[in-house]
């Protein structure tokens, strides 16, 4: 038999029974989670502005510095740069994306992007 707890988990949302649901992920966000290039740009061109808009229910992270903290691919990445993401807008912990990079050895090539 299903427990409210799995009903709960198979409706797709990982709050436990009783608790405020989670707040859901933005379009662009979710994208991202894919580390799909296809599935970014697609996201891109239908909601301009999205790689400047802040992840406001999800620690009002910049989408360049959520990118580059979960290790999206340098094509993901490219992409929100050729869609005017600011390189320059820290994220609540006053973290820009280079910095974050920069706090990463294993990113440490991905540093040439932001210097195109």
């Amino acid at each position: 038999p299903e427990t409210p707890r799995r009903l709960h988990e198979a409706a797709g949302d990982n709050s436990p029974p009783g608790a405020p649901k989670s707040p859901a992920m933005p379009p662009l966000m979710a994208a991202l989670c894919s580390n799909d290039e296809a599935v970014v740009a697609r996201v891109l061109q239908s909601e301009p502005g999205a790689a400047q808009d802040l992840f406001w229910e999800h620690g009002a992270d910049p989408p360049l510095c959520w990118a580059v903290r979960n290790r999206c691919s340098e094509g993901v990445v490219r992409l929100l740069l050729e869609h005017s993401a600011d390189v320059t807008a820290a994220d609540a912990r006053g973290k820009t994306p280079l910095s974050i990079l920069g706090s990463t050895e294993s990113l440490a090539p991905g540093r040439d992007l932001f210097n195109s």
